[in-house]
């Protein structure tokens, strides 16, 4: 995963990390995805593991479903700010227009 990108080696190491998967089942997925650099190159694989650990996916299915729908050559969104509305407002009630 380190020849691949920096990328798919942190999205590796997450999931080698993960203790609610079985050992085994954190190999075949780290194996998974690191044979899919047979079909790929490296820079779709490594946009497919920016995508993922974007989303926190962690599914070697996942990738394989990126890659083949073409999203990794998508740009990721955005994170949306979040805008505080006036709470003071002329047609807000309030609290004592319920009692």
């Amino acid at each position: 995963a380190q020849e691949i990108g920096k990328i798919t080696l942190e999205w590796v190491e997450h999931v080698l990390e993960d203790s609610s998967l079985y050992p085994k089942q954190r190999i075949n997925t780290t194996l998974g995805v690191v044979r899919l650099y047979k079909a790929y190159s490296k820079e779709r694989l490594n946009a497919a593991c920016a995508r993922a650990l974007f989303y926190e996916n962690f599914r070697a299915s996942s990738i394989r479903d990126i890659l083949k729908r073409g999203l990794d050559k998508e740009p990721l969104p955005q994170q949306e700010t979040i805008t505080i509305l006036p709470q003071e407002h002329k047609n807000v009630r309030g609290g004592a227009y319920y009692r």
